[in-house]
């Protein structure tokens, strides 16, 4: 079956440079427990009601590739962070490993020289979930650049 997600979750996905997210550890920012990645690509964990720029933190940021905020609609990344936290939105941190979504290293090479893993990522999610979807890089806590879709263009 086709991947699925609620209108109501927020995505924060982070993309690092490597082949496992082995020895990656992420930290709840407002909590004391810390979870490591064991070896496989992807990396899921449940914030809560946390804050999209305040979720999870990446204890080394030298590995990060890209990060970027998704929602299946645009309205959900775009409200006041107050509004955000006061309906309990759910945010949903997922990190990617660059072997993930490029399986040989000359080409993870190539879209890093090329700064081109944008669209690979936003292909990733849109025909993962067949679905609409409103995307943002981020960098520093601010939305560089963003794109959106409707499911009639994963058809």
């Amino acid at each position: 079956g086709l991947a699925s997600l609620p209108d109501d979750v927020l995505l924060s996905l982070t993309l690092v440079e490597g082949e496992e997210l082995a020895g990656l550890t992420l930290k709840m920012a407002d909590a004391a427990s810390v979870k490591t990645a064991s070896g496989s690509g992807l990396s899921v964990a449940s914030g809560g009601n946390a804050s999209a720029q305040h979720g999870f933190e990446l204890v080394d940021p030298s590995r990060i590739i890209g990060s970027y905020r998704f929602a299946l609609d645009r309205e959900l990344l775009q409200m006041k962070k107050e509004v955000f936290n006061k309906h309990g939105f759910e945010v949903r941190n997922v990190t990617l490993s660059e072997r993930c979504l490029a399986t040989s290293r000359p080409l993870a090479d190539a879209l890093r020289y090329f700064d081109a893993w944008d669209g690979i990522v936003i292909n990733e999610l849109a025909y993962a979930l067949r679905s609409r979807g409103y995307i943002e890089r981020m960098e520093d806590g601010h939305e560089v650049e963003a794109w959106a879709w409707t499911s009639d263009q994963v058809e």
